[in-house]
């Protein structure tokens, strides 16, 4: 088809845009030498493509053939979203080249910043915004990056303009760190713009839930949460707070990959960590009674989806917390956690030596104030409360144990501190029994 429309370029003007973009992805999505030809024969319909886009042909057609390439850019096979966005950024290059910004350069993804130039951007956005939304579930480094910031840009045009619809950039980057949230850690960690971004959104959003009595505008189909806020935050009083899951999920992973960092610019990040970390974690200076029944938790480890009753926070976003990388947060997730998910915490590798010496302090002082410290430990240790941790099988009570002492022996004799030395400065009753 495309030999036949290249050698009679007067008919391209009759085809429908979907066509001339359909046969277009098509040229592009092919390899080899092959491919190379077929670029040189599809010069008129690129051309034909480019003015539709653009708006020539009124805001409909642009409206269809924009809304075709955004499909593919969203298409959950890897090819044809690395074609879609390879069609978009030759379609849009002479809006490209006036573009100041030219960071996406590098993934041909310098259109997503010429899309709210054509001429009929208005009319364009809501598609844009809800393929490009789509399409997070399935990029990952750089075309990632460029995806949320152009999403954030697009929701925020959309709302200064008054454009229709019910966007809100909150809710698409909440649920992304949560479901993706080794994939959104390595953006965030990479790229420091999605990082002061990120640490921004997921602030502002929670202060919103914290500050408001009627939440009502929950994430659509999210469960939701509730807890009660540290007394340590705002002179004291503990407070009831709703919000959605996604939302303290996307939290708990913004701690555990927070560290500081020496730059001035990350100061009013910095800021927003400690105020959420005040909200959901003890403090380190003054955590106060560190053996809390299970009706007064407070934070993080009272949290519970207020449908089912069950935790809110799992093992494994405590294991996070707690391997956090910073010393701070680490330490405040010891302090915080509830005391049956100790043992398994003390399993992890790789504990920072701040969280690891407040868990055994902790866990060693549990069974001094009890009335039976033998009972606590062998109900800690129970295989019945193990099954818990998410480890599968871990055997009798003194396998467990001897799993402990074993890795607890190993991290002692890294810290550098002989265990007489520790004893002093912590209790070692847990250790020794």
């Amino acid at each position: 088809l495309i030999p036949v429309v290249s050698s009679l370029p007067s008919i391209i003007s009759r085809l429908p845009p979907s066509a001339s973009c359909f046969l277009l992805l098509r040229v592009y999505g092919t390899e080899g030498e092959r491919s190379s030809e077929l670029r040189k024969l599809s010069a008129p319909l690129l051309d034909h493509v480019r003015k539709t886009t653009t708006g020539n042909y009124g805001p409909e057609n642009a409206v269809n053939a924009t809304n075709l390439l955004l499909t593919d850019v969203a298409d959950k096979k890897p090819a044809r979203r690395r074609c879609a966005r390879r069609v978009l950024e030759e379609a849009l290059s002479e809006l490209n080249q006036s573009i100041e910004d030219k960071s996406f350069d590098t993934v041909k993804c310098t259109w997503l910043h010429s899309l709210l130039h054509v001429e009929h951007s208005n009319v364009l956005l809501p598609d844009a915004i809800k393929h490009i939304s789509n399409a997070l579930s399935y990029e990952r480094g750089q075309v990632l990056q460029a995806l949320i910031l152009s999403l954030h840009r697009y929701i925020k045009y959309a709302t200064k303009n008054k454009i229709n619809g019910n966007w809100k950039f909150s809710t698409y980057l909440c649920k992304l760190i949560s479901t993706r949230h080794n994939i959104c850690s390595e953006a965030i960690d990479r790229f420091p713009d999605v990082r002061s971004l990120a640490i921004e959104t997921v602030h502002g959003t929670f202060l919103e839930y914290l500050e408001q009595s009627d939440t009502e505008e929950i994430f659509d189909n999210d469960a939701i949460v509730q807890f009660k806020s540290c007394r340590s935050y705002k002179n004291g009083t503990v407070g009831s707070i709703r919000l959605p899951l996604s939302l303290l999920q996307s939290t708990c992973v913004l701690l555990s990959i927070w560290k500081e960092r020496e730059d001035c610019e990350e100061d009013l990040s910095k800021k927003f960590i400690n105020e959420l970390s005040n909200v959901l974690m003890f403090p380190c200076d003054n955590p106060g009674s560190l053996l809390l029944e299970t009706d007064d938790l407070e934070g993080i480890a009272s949290a519970r989806v207020i449908s089912s009753g069950n935790p809110a926070v799992s093992v494994d976003e405590w294991v996070m917390l707690a391997k956090s990388r910073s010393d701070d947060i680490a330490r405040r997730a010891a302090l915080s956690a509830p005391s049956k998910f100790l043992p398994r915490l003390l399993l992890c590798s790789g504990l920072p030596k701040s969280s690891l010496l407040t868990m055994i302090d902790r866990l060693g002082k549990l069974g001094e104030k009890s009335e039976n410290e033998q009972k606590v430990y062998r109900d800690l240790l129970m295989p019945s409360a193990a099954a818990d941790w998410g480890f599968g099988q871990l055997g009798t009570r003194r396998d467990i144990a001897r799993k402990l002492l074993g890795r607890l022996s190993a991290y002692i004799s890294m810290t550098g501190d002989t265990p007489e030395a520790l004893s002093k400065q912590l209790s070692f009753t847990f250790i020794g029994w």
